[in-house]
């Protein structure tokens, strides 16, 4: 999880070329890339430097991974549903699509 945050695998460029955004759009876009750096950078803030030695320790580390995830996510989830929101039908089908191949591909 830490290492994933130092660099979001949120493929914003890839999401532009499959809706091909209205200036509208790019707005919420432009939100949505802010959102993620933001997210990203507070589940980064909880990684640990280094490693608690007790069980207990490396629980409450674990504890607080999982609330910053909670915190990042709450963050994302308004820019990612705003900016869905904007899209029409063909433009969440091609969105779709792109996420989807990205899956398999």
């Amino acid at each position: 999880m830490c290492q994933a945050t130092a660099q979001p695998d949120w493929p914003i460029s890839r999401i532009e070329d499959a809706v091909r955004p209205t200036e509208r759009q790019r707005a919420a876009l432009r939100d949505l890339r802010n959102a993620t750096t933001q997210a990203g950078q507070i589940v980064q803030a909880a990684c640990p430097t280094e490693l608690p030695l007790t069980p207990p320790g490396r629980l409450a580390t674990m504890q607080g991974r999982i609330d910053a995830l909670r915190q990042g996510a709450q963050v994302l989830r308004p820019a990612l549903v705003k900016f869905y929101g904007t899209l029409n039908d063909e433009q969440k089908a091609r969105l779709n699509r792109a996420l989807g191949e990205r899956r398999t591909g």
